[in-house]
């Protein structure tokens, strides 16, 4: 007879252990997925850190100067540019 109320609680633990994957587990693992795209939603569209490396923004010029150099815009382009800029 002790072994028989034995299985009765464990039969018991074991079916409260299953409440916790039905609505509240479903529940929890939506939040959880959709916390997890707004990271990682919200780390791609921050902008880029333009910074130069003494840590002080780019100005205009050295940004011209940069895409100049890396062929991102032709020498016609960067003169216009710069000309812009100045005024």
């Amino acid at each position: 007879m002790y072994m028989a109320h034995t299985d009765e609680i464990t039969t018991e633990i074991g079916h409260h252990g299953e409440d916790w994957g039905g609505w509240y587990g479903l529940v929890v693992m939506i939040t959880f997925v959709a916390a997890t795209a707004l990271v990682v939603m919200y780390l791609a569209r921050r902008p880029a850190d333009r910074s130069s490396p003494n840590g002080s923004p780019e100005s205009a010029g050295d940004i011209l100067k940069r895409r100049l150099a890396s062929g991102e815009i032709s020498k016609k382009q960067y003169t216009e540019l710069r000309k812009a800029i100045n005024e």
